[in-house]
């Protein structure tokens, strides 16, 4: 709707300028906003179908790249579990904060093709090797 809106408008703006030079200067002031309408259609369609991974599990933490959340690190997450809910949903248990406030993330998985039992078992493996007392180092 927005692109034949816009190329009209230039069109009838560009033959307001160009006065008796005739369709030429309209019609290629048209092509150029048609062209500029098809590599901004062609952007958001590209945004639109991007098929890269919307939840990352990694050693680093939990990151949300589908409602772009920074990055939760292993160490500041107490526990994390897959419940169901209508619908898978992986629930953070943060550590205390400053406050003394637990907190918890809730993020959706119903969206997401996913596979319940490897974000289990990835969530478990992380958390238990966050979560391993640290070996003292020698002369500390």
């Amino acid at each position: 709707m927005l692109g034949p809106v816009c190329i009209y408008a230039v069109i009838a703006f560009a033959t307001m300028v160009a006065g008796s030079r005739g369709p030429v200067v309209p019609a290629l002031l048209g092509l150029a906003a048609l062209v500029v309408w098809g590599l901004v259609l062609r952007a958001s369609m590209k945004a639109l179908l991007w098929k890269g991974p919307a939840l990352v599990l990694d050693a680093k933490g939990v990151t949300d790249l589908w409602r772009k959340r920074p990055t939760v690190l292993w160490s500041a997450i107490a526990d994390a579990r897959v419940v169901d809910n209508e619908g898978d949903e992986l629930v953070l248990r943060l550590r205390e904060d400053a406050a003394g406030q637990p907190a918890k993330i809730f993020i959706d998985l119903a969206r997401l093709r996913h596979d319940r039992k490897t974000v289990e078992r990835t969530v478990d493996a992380h958390l238990s090797h966050a979560n391993q007392p640290r070996m003292p180092t020698r002369g500390a």
